[in-house]
């Protein structure tokens, strides 16, 4: 009988432990696992995590997992599917991830669906990132399908189903004002069409990790932000100068380091990223973000060293100034900042003065930097934006032709894959949302960006 009332509660109420834990305000700690490939028999990829999870398991500070999507050039089982196989022998929450890389609104449906009748209540819905092959191509690579936008995603699900717990990815490692501007602006898009939870891209510039803090102080919001974290394997470390992330920038001063240090002896290397990433999580905690999501550590004894290093530096920087004392003390003169490039020369651009300030942690309305003039709009865009608005012609995105101009098709807004300097993740020019935000800025109508997308848009 006990059984069967455990089964009634996972399908009806589902798990509502992370919507709880953000409500308390717990800081809470995910560990990012991949999906294995469809080629992959799923019943061994699970056996061969069991390990980690029952570390995880044993562990307080572990409250769930995360499992990826589709992952660029593989096709992967379906992560509610996984997500039940491992959850049978662990029992903490599963966010599961949603890709729009090759998918649709039916297929999120039908994950969803599934997830629901497995208790599964959290799902992150992301866009995902190019084909490898079409990231490389010089011109304008061509996307069979469409991606499923993030946006629209969360959308078509808040209204499906509105026992899930969703969320949505931002990435504030945005360098220029053009891309910072619209990454918040899709990032308020995504909050408003459904999502009530944030995850925030990977990165090492704490800077930036704050001026997401304050820009949602500025904005007087309280969504919860879940930061991600990278842990690298030594053998990862070894060929940082090859390692290329979408989306994610890695200061050369810092690739070189982590790149000395996989020189040294194999345990030297591991207490070395063990202490910066236990800096990192307590420095995501003293900025107020709600937990992180931890990728890259796989074995369960580094998992286990990892909780044991975060406790024993709490003791010692368990505020802010404390935090910044050390995490500067441990990179010296590094700076966080990509170099200039041949695209965007100029210095990189903080939205607040304050930044990193020992004896300022929060948000104060006198730190805001004033904001900078964009280039006018091309005189055929303004021409399309103003047939579009008499109807004289298909629309478009406000009407410029995404269809073309964006590799993913996106219309709702940029994806968080653009490189430092504001190109496409494909590299072939520039994001194409810039020639957006310069038409609806010269027609102060910016905030047209932020708004949630309707009911069956």
């Amino acid at each position: 009988m006990a059984q069967q009332n455990r089964q009634l509660d996972m399908s009806f109420d589902g798990d509502q432990r992370l919507a709880e834990a953000f409500k308390l305000g717990h800081f809470i700690t995910l560990l990012e696992v991949t999906t294995p490939a469809a080629s992959q028999p799923i019943d061994s990829a699970a056996a061969v995590l069991q390990p980690l999870l029952k570390q995880a398991s044993a562990l307080d500070e572990i409250n769930g997992i995360t499992l990826t999507d589709r992952i660029p050039d593989e096709q992967r089982h379906d992560p509610a599917e996984f997500a039940q196989i491992l959850l049978s022998s662990f029992d903490k929450s599963a966010v599961l991830t949603i890709s729009g890389m090759g998918s649709s609104l039916d297929r999120a449906k039908t994950i969803c669906a599934a997830a629901h009748g497995r208790g599964l209540r959290n799902v992150l819905a992301v866009t995902g990132d190019l084909p490898t092959q079409a990231a490389d191509t010089t011109p304008a690579p061509p996307t069979p399908r469409p991606f499923l936008d993030s946006a629209e995603a969360l959308r078509a699900l808040y209204d499906f189903n509105r026992q899930l717990c969703l969320g949505a990815v931002v990435n504030p490692y945005k360098y220029t004002a053009q891309d910072q501007c619209l990454q918040y602006a899709k990032m308020l898009r995504k909050l408003r069409s459904g999502a009530t939870f944030l995850v925030a891209q990977a990165g090492w510039d704490m800077k930036k990790s704050q001026e997401l803090q304050w820009f949602m102080q500025m904005r007087e919001m309280h969504e919860p932000i879940i930061a991600r974290v990278i842990m690298f394997s030594r053998e990862e470390a070894l060929r940082l100068g090859e390692w290329r992330q979408p989306g994610i920038t890695l200061p050369v001063p810092l690739a070189a380091q982590i790149m000395r240090e996989a020189t040294l002896q194999p345990s030297d290397y591991i207490a070395a990223q063990i202490h910066r990433c236990a800096l990192q999580i307590i420095g995501y905690r003293v900025l107020g973000y709600s937990g992180v999501q931890i990728a890259g550590c796989r074995d369960p004894k580094t998992l286990a060293q990892l909780a044991a290093h975060c406790r024993e530096l709490t003791a010692t920087c368990d505020n802010y100034p404390s935090w910044l004392k050390q995490w500067q003390d441990l990179h010296g003169a590094i700076s966080f900042a990509p170099a200039p490039t041949e695209h965007n020369a100029g210095p990189p651009h903080y939205l607040f003065r304050q930044l990193l300030n020992p004896q300022r942690r929060d948000y104060v309305p006198e730190d805001r930097f004033l904001g900078q003039f964009l280039e006018k709009p091309d005189f055929a865009d303004q021409w399309r934006f103003f047939m579009a608005k008499w109807g004289r012609r298909d629309n478009g995105c406000f009407g410029l032709p995404y269809e073309t101009a964006c590799p993913k098709q996106l219309r709702y807004g940029p994806c968080g894959g653009s490189q430092c300097d504001g190109f496409c993740e494909a590299g072939h020019q520039p994001c194409f949302f810039q020639r957006v935000l310069r038409l609806l800025a010269s027609h102060n109508a910016i905030q047209r960006l932020e708004e949630g997308l309707p009911e069956n848009d």
